[in-house]
């Protein structure tokens, strides 16, 4: 589903050692109103901080990761599901 470099760059982001396949399964598991609940939610936890996405990353991230247990996905997957949305819906990750 997601490209080696989006996955690549989800885990060096989040810590996660998550493979690649791992992340297109978790993703393609999640159903499309989970997926959108939690891009919306990681969309709230980046712009609380109130700064750019990546001044505001080290706080966003307890906040993925919170939300990745949720959900039983790596930070991985949830952070390339939050650059998908972000594309879709047109949010500048400045």
């Amino acid at each position: 589903m997601f490209s080696s470099r989006v996955c690549q760059m989800a885990r060096l982001m989040t810590g996660s050692d998550a493979t690649d396949d791992q992340i297109s399964q978790e993703y393609a598991a999640m159903l499309g109103s989970n997926r959108r609940v939690a891009a919306l939610r990681l969309d709230e936890a980046v712009r609380r901080c109130g700064l750019p996405f990546e001044q505001a990353w080290e706080r966003a991230l307890k906040d993925f990761r919170e939300l990745a247990a949720q959900y039983r996905v790596s930070p991985a997957t949830l952070f390339c599901l939050y650059l998908e949305w972000a594309d879709a819906n047109g949010v500048r990750l400045q």
